[in-house]
């Protein structure tokens, strides 16, 4: 149980709260422990039966379980664990924002589309982020398919043809949110413009970097003796 224990700890914390969420709540509705018909996107439940909590559970629940679930959250695990421990390395915040952006994005578009379970559309734009943070990095699928992490949403996409026999719209949608952070947090940016998709302060204020706290700590003590206040350090914001 202590190794267990440890594995799990060692895994970062946005990374574990996907996972473990999407696992938990996943598996409980199939084996009937939680009510799925209480889990799933509805646009009726939402606007008329004012079950808000349906956006964010819609997020964990994928639907039924089987190999596809298996291989999208073994594939979550693995983009999301380097996305944080790599891209997003001692900047939880700016991960948080990105995952609750691109799941504001796919809720929008569940609610008219719509797509009752979003699991898999998070899954496929934290894949495609990644993807396009490290295009160049090796990739496979089985350990059999080898190729570069550029192809590796569309190896995936055409998986999911080849198994359910049905265009997947939710990770296309999920690959759009990706595009969309990426073009304005790393395209948009890179040719000097500004950052309009900046995490917000709120977010950074329950997620500040080592180096926000000794500024705020600082910031507070130069207040007490009336200095005047300082603002947020800036940090790297672009792939690479």
């Amino acid at each position: 149980m202590t190794d267990i224990q440890a594995a799990i700890g060692s895994i970062p914390p946005v990374t574990r709260t996907l996972v473990l969420g999407s696992l938990l709540i996943t598996v409980g509705a199939g084996l009937q422990l939680l009510p799925g018909r209480y889990l799933f996107l509805s646009y009726d439940a939402v606007v008329y039966g004012f079950q808000l909590w349906r956006p964010i559970t819609s997020i964990f629940f994928w639907g039924k379980m089987g190999i596809p679930f298996i291989v999208r959250l073994i594939s979550l695990y693995q983009s999301s664990r380097q996305l944080e421990e790599n891209r997003f390395s001692g900047r939880t915040a700016d991960y948080v924002w990105m995952v609750v952006f691109g799941c504001s994005v796919l809720a929008v578009i569940g609610l008219f589309w719509p797509f009752p379970v979003l699991g898999y559309g998070m899954a496929f734009m934290i894949i495609y982020y990644r993807c396009r943070c490290a295009p160049d990095a090796p990739a496979n699928l089985f350990g059999v398919l080898q190729f570069t992490a550029a192809y590796l949403p569309w190896v995936l996409i055409g998986f999911e043809l080849i198994v359910t026999g049905a265009i997947p719209y939710c990770p296309l949608m999920g690959i759009l949110a990706g595009h969309i952070y990426f073009f304005f947090v790393d395209v948009r940016t890179a040719t000097g413009h500004s950052n309009l998709l900046a995490t917000p302060q709120f977010i950074q204020k329950m997620f500040p970097t080592q180096q926000q706290r000794a500024m705020w700590a600082a910031e507070g003590a130069n207040q007490m003796w009336g200095g005047a206040p300082r603002v947020l350090p800036k940090v790297q914001t672009k792939c690479g």
